[in-house]
């Protein structure tokens, strides 16, 4: 059975790994979430309602649906929805898992906001459709760049990616199963994350 993308997932309060901005402001009448709250800074509010996840950017008030809200898989049914939710400004990364009894996959997104738009979507999965493939770590840095750590196991083997996108496109630029999975930092457009016991890095191109 290959692994395929949900259309609609029932709404749970579980599993979603937010990083909030302590000092946002309060939202004003024209971003009033509808719902419980996942993320806010000075541009945006992210909330859930019922299965979706939406981000809303204050200056307007534009919402953009961005994904279904995460519930886990039980023993039989396929399931996921977002994980992971990151922003700088208006510009949003988002991790979306699908989780089934044969395998899981993953989806990594940027939204711009401003715009409404998805500028960036790649699929994390196993070749084969059945295994497990994760993100383990993510960064989004300036202009929707970012960087992430895949790792797909399979009844065969363990593979583990660094991948950027930026000005240059998206691009593998470590692999090997000693990877940290979770080792990954940013500093300023400076990616690092370590391999074998070392720091390794890449220097982020931000679009012109």
């Amino acid at each position: 059975m290959r692994i395929r993308w949900l259309g609609t997932i029932a709404a749970a309060a579980v599993g979603l790994t937010v990083c909030v901005d302590a000092s946002a402001a309060g939202a004003p009448p024209r971003c009033r979430p509808d719902g419980a709250v996942r993320f806010q800074n000075r541009e945006i509010v992210v909330f859930s309602k019922d299965q979706d996840v939406v981000g809303c950017l204050r200056q307007t008030g534009r919402r953009t649906r961005l994904g279904d809200f995460y519930i886990p898989q039980d023993s039989s049914t396929e399931a996921g929805g977002l994980k992971t939710i990151r922003a700088r400004g208006h510009v949003v990364l988002t991790v979306e898992t699908v989780e089934a009894p044969t395998g899981s996959s993953a989806r990594v997104s940027v939204v711009n906001l401003l715009t409404g738009r998805r500028t960036f979507t790649v699929f994390v999965a196993p070749p084969s459709g059945q295994g497990n493939a994760a993100v383990t770590a993510e960064r989004l840095g300036p202009g929707g760049t970012l960087a992430f750590i895949a790792e797909i196991q399979t009844d065969h083997e363990l593979l583990r990616t660094v991948r950027v996108h930026d000005a240059l496109g998206d691009r593998v630029v470590d692999h090997g199963v000693a990877i940290d999975t979770r080792s990954l930092s940013i500093h300023g457009t400076d990616i690092r994350w370590r391999s074998s016991g070392a720091t390794r890095s890449i220097t982020l191109q931000p679009p012109a």
